[in-house]
């Protein structure tokens, strides 16, 4: 390929990557809004803060994106690796700045919070959304309880050094100790809690481990099977009449501006083929060969016929394209095309890469001014916004598959990325701060604040609660947001109490 043929590719792959998600990558305009308010006005931090924390949910969106797309061209093992390596990269950079930064309190709230926003938000509005068009969804019974325990587990394990604080405290609480005696035994539980987050770390890190050989290879077949079929309304509510009409209106809208920015393209490129199915192009649409019938089994006994190319198929215009889901049954085991190469998704990836980690340190470093405005507070920064734009993407798919009733892979998007963030970013970060060199060098512990860690545990209950049965319906979706939304209440107002600089864990 010439140095020309190079570029072109790699605009049409910026190109069909910008397309994708449109609702999403709108706010790709915060992104070049935010540089500028950095360096034109770094004193606003509220306003620096408020451009990079939109253009963070854009670049989330397509750093999943990307990635998804990459992992076409890959083999399952590493299309899963993939997934785990950059499933979390917002959220696993945000907290490396953070803790450079030496903002410690930051650092712990944002990855408690990605796990309360994953299993509350996320999840919840996944129930609720699915149960608006299926009166009940069914998933998978055996991987939902694994995810429970290992999430239980996670939650039991980040009380550990809080239960320990408090009763290593009330063995020394006596009246008889001098000052400088206090001062040594307080230092010396400091330590002996540091030591022990850094085991726990790497004890759940093996956990990890185990479970993604659980899932990927012992027992992938169980994994990866389907769930129950999902139980439809036998009289659809009046409620789902409005919501349709919405929807029509926000696929007609999608639809056009796929259309426009595919024309800015110059060309309707040609990136998957299939003797059989034809063409696709680079919405994911097939255009039929002129010399066969749009007819095909694809490994299904039944067959349904549609125009042949040479026919019109929407308003007399031969040039409409639909849908393949429209034209023929698809396989379970039917492959999406390709919409980009995989060296155009890497380069992707490299530079989305650089402008999350650039965009991430403007929002870090504003952090503190608008913290000490007085207007906002640092927990609820850390539990409730940072969150919010690291798991925008994640929000939106999962959502997505629950209405087209994919219900175990909208589960795994959610509660995969809790276990992610509670297995491997959280104890990734704990390690990173004890062996790397300054300015990552932190005495960074799983002592977190008490009530986070406590409603942590309780959501994670409430969770392994209504999917015991293996079934989800609306209620228990508006049931996990309601308690989100308290939780988020409860922080706007919440002061902060930072156990860990209690006992000399500081910078």
């Amino acid at each position: 390929m010439t140095l020309a043929q190079w570029t072109k590719e790699f605009h049409r792959g910026v190109m069909v990557a910008t397309s994708q998600n449109w609702p999403l990558n709108s706010l790709l305009v915060f992104l070049v809004a935010g540089w500028i308010a950095r360096f034109v006005a770094p004193t606003r931090d509220g306003v620096v803060f408020s451009f990079n924390f939109l253009a963070l949910i854009p670049l989330s969106n397509l750093l999943c994106w990307t990635t998804d797309e990459l992992s076409k061209s890959t083999g399952e093992t590493l299309a899963a690796l993939l997934n785990v390596a950059l499933g979390n990269f917002v959220e696993l950079i945000v907290a490396i700045l953070a803790l450079a930064h030496c903002q410690l309190t930051i650092v712990q709230s944002s990855l408690i919070g990605s796990v309360l926003s994953n299993l509350l938000l996320v999840l919840g509005m996944s129930f609720f959304v699915g149960g608006l068009r299926y009166y009940e969804q069914g998933f998978q019974i055996t991987p939902s309880q694994v995810n429970s325990g290992i999430l239980v587990l996670g939650a039991i394990a980040f009380l550990v050094p809080g239960i320990y604080n408090i009763a290593v405290q009330a063995m020394h609480d006596t009246g008889d100790l001098t000052d400088l005696d206090k001062a040594t035994q307080t230092a010396s539980l400091g330590m002996d809690i540091l030591k022990i987050s850094r085991g726990i770390s790497v004890i759940l890190l093996f956990v990890y481990i185990f479970q993604l050989v659980f899932a990927l290879w012992t027992h992938s077949t169980l994994v990866n099977s389907r769930g129950p079929a999902s139980e439809p309304y036998r009289s659809p509510p009046n409620l789902l009449r409005p919501i349709g009409r919405v929807k029509k209106l926000f696929r007609d809208a999608t639809d056009s501006v796929q259309h426009q920015v595919m024309k800015l393209s110059h060309r309707r490129p040609r990136v998957a083929e299939d003797p059989e199915l034809g063409t696709a192009n680079a919405l994911g649409l097939y255009e039929l060969p002129s010399n066969q019938p749009a007819q095909s089994e694809l490994g299904s006994t039944s067959k349904q016929t549609s125009p042949t190319s040479n026919e019109t198929l929407s308003d007399g215009n031969p040039d409409v394209q639909v849908p393949l889901a429209a034209l023929v049954l698809l396989p379970e085991d039917f492959e999406e095309p390709k919409l980009m190469r995989a060296w155009v998704a890497v380069v992707l990836l490299v530079m989305i890469a650089a402008l999350v980690a650039t965009t991430a340190e403007f929002l870090v470093g504003s952090i503190n001014g608008i913290v000490a405005s007085g207007n906002i507070s640092q927990e609820f920064v850390g539990m409730i916004l940072l969150p919010f734009a690291g798991n925008a993407a994640e929000h939106f798919t999962a959502v997505t598959m629950a209405w087209k009733d994919k219900r175990d892979m909208s589960i795994s998007i959610a509660v995969g990325s809790a276990i992610q963030i509670t297995h491997l970013v959280i104890p990734l970060v704990v390690i990173m701060a004890w062996c790397f060199p300054a300015p990552i060098s932190k005495p960074l512990s799983l002592l977190f604040d008490p009530l986070s860690t406590v409603l942590l545990f309780l959501s994670v209950l409430l969770v392994n609660h209504t999917m015991a049965d293996a079934k989800s319906n609306w209620l228990e979706g508006w049931i996990l947001m309601t308690l989100y939304v308290i939780i988020a209440l409860i922080y706007w107002y919440y002061p902060g109490y930072d156990a860990a600089s209690a006992i000399g864990l500081t910078c």
